[in-house]
């Protein structure tokens, strides 16, 4: 049996284990912020648990699919859910380098290439879900998709010379 009440006991697992549970959340969520959220509550629920482990890989495990199972909640809670204004969300500044990328080019898009652009590409949504969101045709938001792909090529090109 894997005694985890020990001294330190919660600080050791998430030491041992708090970078794959990372890992994992944030290949399900695809953004720091939420990646976040969900390790904490993993690592809240193995803390008020109780549960007694056969030994390191079962805690592993558990704590693995404890982390797959909120991720997967979170997200068909999202798809369900109100979404906070998209422009509410792009006037937040990227958080790292990385998100930086070409998220500076997307965000000079006039405002209907810009949402579809976004929701498409950083968010992972359907064309279909994209325009049951914007209230408009999927025909409408595959235009939308196309002129803007071009919109961002034209511009990109233009500042690599």
């Amino acid at each position: 049996m894997f005694a985890i009440r020990d001294s330190g006991w919660i600080e050791k697992i998430i030491e041992d284990y708090g970078d794959y549970v990372f890992r994992l959340c944030y290949m399900y969520m695809k953004n720091r912020s939420d990646a976040e959220d969900i390790y904490q509550e993993t690592f809240l629920k193995l803390y008020d648990c109780g549960k007694t482990f056969n030994d390191e890989e079962h805690c592993k495990a558990w704590l693995l699919k404890v982390a797959a199972n909120k991720c997967r909640n979170a997200l068909r809670f999202s798809l369900f859910h109100a979404h906070v204004e998209l422009d509410e969300q792009l006037s937040s500044p990227p958080q790292t380098d990385s998100d930086h990328g070409l998220m500076v080019y997307v965000l000079k898009l006039p405002a209907k290439y810009r949402d579809v652009i976004y929701l498409y590409y950083y968010e992972g949504y359907p064309t279909l879900k994209i325009a049951e969101l914007l209230k408009t045709s999927d025909a409408a938001v595959r235009t939308r998709l196309k002129r803007g792909r071009e919109m961002l090529r034209n511009e990109v090109s233009f500042d690599e010379e």
